[in-house]
C-alpha cells in the first residue's frame, strides 16, 4: 500500500482502483454513510468465491480450508484489537450474540450497569433479560445538551462521574460503548471505568463496533474483560462477521458460558458423549455450533486493507476530513460536531428541537440530491472516509488535469467519456476512469449518472471529474442543511419562534420569479401557486408539480428562512 503524505492524488492512484466496482455503482453520488455500512473492496467478491470453490471442489473436505481461514480471520481481528492471543477472539454472527454469551457465563442473574446510549443490539437484550428477571439493570442517563452551544455541548453526553457513581460493590458487569452510535461521543474515561469496575469486583464489556478499524485499540493494555464488535462498518466486511473478545486471564481460569455448541467440544468430530461435556481449551470453548464459514472470507479484504494502511493513518485522515466538513457546515450556520480526538469517525448534526423524523427527512432529501447519509433519532450522521474528496483546491487541480488528459463533458444529465481525435485513444470499458474513481463493465461503463444541474450550485460543476465532483456535493449538503429552517434570532438548528410571522420570511417561488420576469409559468401552476387551468381539474391534477422542499417543510409546520 502507498506510503508518504496522504493526498487525493495518492488515493486516486493506489486506493481508488481497489474499489472500482463500488465506485462504478456509486454513479457520481457522494457516499457519507461509511459509519453505517462500509464500502466493499473488489477483492471481497473473489475472497467469497474462494470459499465457495472449496465447497465445490472438496465437499466435506472443504472444512480444512474453511477452518484455516477462520483461524486467519481471528488472527487479523486480534491484531486490530491489540489482543495478545488470537484464540481470545471468538467469531460470532452479531454483537448481541457475544453479549448473550457473556451473560450466560454467570451462575446467577447478574447486576449490570449500562447507559441509555447503547445500540439496540445490546440495549434490547439487556432490557428484555431484565424484564424477565434474568438480570438487574441500572441505566445511566446522558446529560442534557447546553442551549445555544455550537460544539460538543450541543449534544447529549455521558459524564464519566455519572457512570463511575453507578458502579458500586455488588455490580457484576458494566456494558458501555467506546463510541456512542447516535452522537459519536467517545467515552474517553474508559480506563477510569475499567479501574472502578475491577475495584468493585465487576467485569467490563465494551462495544467497539464504532471504533474498530478507525480508532487505534489496545484491549490488552486497557484491561478490558470482554469486547464485542464486527466488520460491518469500518472494516468493510459486511454483515455476519462479528466477534466476542474474551480476556486471556478469563480463558486461563476456565470461565465458560452456557451459550455453547458442538464446535466448543475438545474433540469436535469425536461423537462420544462424556459427562459432563469436555470443552476445548482457551477461546475455542466459547464457540457454538456450525459457523457461517463464508463470513471469514467476506471480511478478509477489509481487514487486510485496514492493516495495510494502518489504523492510525486512517484515523488522521478521518479527523482531517471531518474537520473540513464541520467547517463547511459551520460556514452555513449549521451546528455540526466532529473532527476532534474525543469524537468517533462521523460528524453529527443535531435536530433536537425539530419534529420527530425530521433528521431522517433531511437524510432522504440529501439522498435525492446524490448525498448518501443517515439519521439515528434526531441526529443526522455524515461520515467521510478514505475515498471521499473534500478539498476544493485539489478538486480544481484534478479537474484541470482530467481535461488535459481528455476527460468528460456533461451531456444532458449524463457524464460521457470523450477521447481526443489524435494523441489519445478511447478508454476501454474495463479501464479505470482517468479520475481514478470508477472502473466499470458494460457498454455504458463511461457514463456516470448525476442529478440534474439544479442539485449543483456552481457552474463549473458541469466539467468536474467524477471523484472531485464529491467535494461540491458536500458543499451542496452544507447549503441544503443550512438553508432549510434556521432561525437567525435563536440558536443554530433551532425551530423558528412560535409567535413569529414566518410568512414574511418566505421568498418568492421559482415560478413566481419567472412570472415576474415575463416568462410563462409551468402548465397547471400560476405565479402564486394557484391552478392555471381550473376549468379542467383532471388536467390540473395531472400537471401539478410534486411537492417541493418548502411545501414539505410547511406541512411539518416549519417556516423556511430567507
Amino acid at each position: 500500500m502507498c506510503a508518504g503524505p496522504w493526498t487525493d492524488e495518492r488515493v486516486r492512484q493506489h486506493v481508488g482502483p481497489l474499489f472500482s466496482r463500488h465506485c462504478a455503482a456509486l454513479a457520481g453520488r457522494a457516499y457519507l454513510a461509511n459509519h453505517s455500512l462500509g464500502r466493499p473492496l473488489d477483492a471481497t467478491a473473489d475472497d467469497v468465491r474462494e470459499g465457495l470453490d472449496a465447497w465445490y471442489a472438496a465437499m466435506g473436505d472443504a472444512w480444512e480450508a474453511w477452518e484455516a481461514e477462520e483461524r486467519a480471520h481471528r488472527a487479523r481481528l486480534a491484531a486490530l484489537l491489540g489482543a495478545t492471543r488470537e484464540d481470545s477472539v471468538v467469531p460470532k454472527t452479531s454483537a448481541g450474540q457475544g453479549l448473550r454469551a457473556v451473560l450466560g457465563s454467570y451462575d446467577r442473574p447478574p447486576r449490570v450497569v449500562s447507559t441509555r446510549g447503547e445500540f439496540d443490539s445490546l440495549d434490547v437484550i439487556l432490557r428484555e433479560w431484565a424484564r424477565r428477571g434474568r438480570l438487574t439493570l441500572a441505566l445511566v442517563e446522558p446529560r442534557p445538551p447546553v442551549a445555544g452551544a455550537s460544539d460538543a455541548r450541543a449534544l447529549p453526553r455521558f459524564d464519566a462521574a455519572d457512570i463511575l457513581a453507578a458502579i458500586a460493590p455488588g455490580t457484576d458487569l458494566v456494558v458501555v460503548s467506546d463510541v456512542m452510535f447516535q452522537t459519536g461521543e467517545r467515552i474517553v474515561a474508559l480506563p477510569d471505568i475499567v479501574a472502578r469496575a475491577h475495584a468493585c469486583g465487576a467485569r467490563v464489556l465494551v462495544d467497539v463496533y464504532h471504533s474498530l478499524g478507525v480508532l487505534p485499540l489496545d484491549v490488552a493494555a486497557a484491561g478490558i474483560d470482554f469486547a464485542v464488535g464486527g466488520c460491518y462498518k469500518y472494516l468493510r466486511g459486511g454483515p455476519g462477521a462479528c466477534f466476542l473478545y474474551v480476556a486471556p486471564r478469563w480463558l486461563d481460569e476456565g470461565l465458560r458460558t452456557v451459550d455453547t455448541g458442538w464446535f466448543a467440544k475438545a474433540r469436535r468430530f469425536d461423537y462420544r458423549r462424556p459427562e459432563p461435556p469436555e470443552f476445548a481449551r482457551g477461546g475455542d470453548a466459547w464457540l457454538e455450533s456450525t459457523p457461517p464459514v463464508l463470513a471469514a472470507y467476506q471480511a478478509r479484504a477489509g481487514q487486510r486493507f485496514a492493516l495495510a494502511l494502518g489504523v492510525g493513518r486512517l484515523r488522521e485522515d478521518s479527523l482531517a476530513k471531518q474537520a473540513s466538513l464541520v467547517g463547511r457546515l459551520s460556514d452555513h450556520g449549521v451546528v455540526a460536531v466532529g473532527g476532534t480526538p474525543a469524537r468517533g469517525a462521523f460528524v453529527v448534526v443535531p435536530f433536537l428541537e425539530a419534529p420527530d423524523g425530521y433528521a431522517a427527512w433531511v437524510a432522504d432529501t440529501l439522498a435525492a440530491r446524490g448525498i448518501v447519509a443517515d439519521a439515528r433519532g434526531p441526529f443526522l450522521r455524515l461520515c467521510p472516509d478514505v475515498l471521499t474528496s473534500v478539498g476544493r483546491r485539489r478538486a480544481r487541480r484534478a479537474r484541470r488535469r482530467f481535461h488535459r488528459e481528455g476527460g468528460t463533458r456533461l451531456k444532458g444529465t449524463r457524464w460521457t467519456t470523450r477521447g481526443r481525435v489524435s494523441g489519445r485513444r478511447h478508454r476501454h470499458p474495463n479501464e479505470p476512469c482517468p479520475c481514478g474513481a470508477a472502473a466499470a463493465t458494460g457498454p455504458a461503463a463511461g457514463d456516470h449518472a448525476v442529478p440534474a444541474r439544479g442539485a449543483l450550485d456552481d457552474d463549473d460543476a458541469r466539467t468536474m471529474p467524477f471523484e472531485a465532483h464529491q467535494a461540491r456535493r458536500i458543499a451542496t449538503a452544507s447549503r441544503l442543511i443550512g438553508a432549510r429552517w434556521r432561525n437567525p434570532r435563536s440558536s443554530p438548528n433551532a425551530l423558528p419562534d412560535a409567535g413569529r410571522d414566518a410568512s414574511r420570511d418566505r421568498r418568492p417561488s421559482f415560478r413566481a420569479r419567472l412570472h415576474a420576469r415575463g416568462h410563462a409559468p409551468v402548465r397547471g401552476i400560476g405565479p402564486a401557486g394557484e391552478s392555471a387551468d381550473s376549468s379542467n381539474p383532471a388536467a390540473d391534477a395531472a400537471h401539478r408539480r410534486p411537492p417541493g422542499t418548502r411545501d414539505l417543510l410547511k406541512r411539518h409546520g416549519i417556516a423556511p428562512s430567507p
